[in-house]
């Protein structure tokens, strides 16, 4: 689905038809401020009615801290900023993403957001076995590195679970000819 002119002319009741009801959505759930349809016309409270009561509605009220909305903008943000402590006690527990190891770092499985640049506090759970690490993830986001030469036993491609338990220090990577070389800024 293309977020273009026709896309954003579309009637609430054809959004509900041509796209929920033709992916069989059943059931949606959204937040009270969710909205659709051209100008946003179409509202939570509404879509039972759109969808001719084929789509059963659960609204997900209004939640704060510290005075302000939870909302899947705000974890996004806070996961892109590296704010894992903030991120914990807005989730109400760790943010947990699954990753695979590629034979030199652990990559990101889809659908799970990498957190920004930066020196972290992981633990990895790997067949049933957690051991805490840091890990480093470089400018580039091209993967999430093992801070030490400690020799691990990854399954290529096996997948695990990383927990994020929080950012220890901003790092950069510098590359050297043929090393690279981890300079931790305080």
């Amino acid at each position: 689905m293309k977020c273009d002119k026709d896309f954003l002319s579309i009637l609430p009741e054809q959004f509900v038809s041509s796209y929920l009801l033709d992916m069989c959505v059943m059931h949606a759930v959204a937040g009270f401020d969710f909205s659709y349809g051209h100008r946003a016309a179409g509202h939570i409270d509404r879509l039972k009615r759109d969808s001719s009561n084929r789509i059963d509605v659960t609204k997900v009220a209004k939640i704060e801290f510290q005075r302000k909305k939870i909302s899947s903008t705000w974890i996004r943000e806070l996961i892109l900023k590296g704010e894992m402590k903030l991120l914990s006690n807005i989730l109400g527990r760790k943010y947990e993403t699954e990753v695979y190891w590629d034979g030199e770092c652990f990559q990101l499985s889809p659908y799970y957001m990498l957190p920004a640049q930066g020196l972290y506090k992981v633990a990895l759970i790997m067949q049933g076995i957690r051991q805490e690490i840091e890990v480093f993830i470089p400018t580039n986001q091209d993967g999430i590195y093992l801070t030490e030469k400690r020799k691990h036993r990854f399954l290529p491609n096996g997948k695990c679970n990383m927990i994020w338990l929080h950012q220890v220090r901003h790092a950069q990577k510098l590359h050297a000819e043929s090393a690279s070389i981890l300079q931790i800024k305080g």
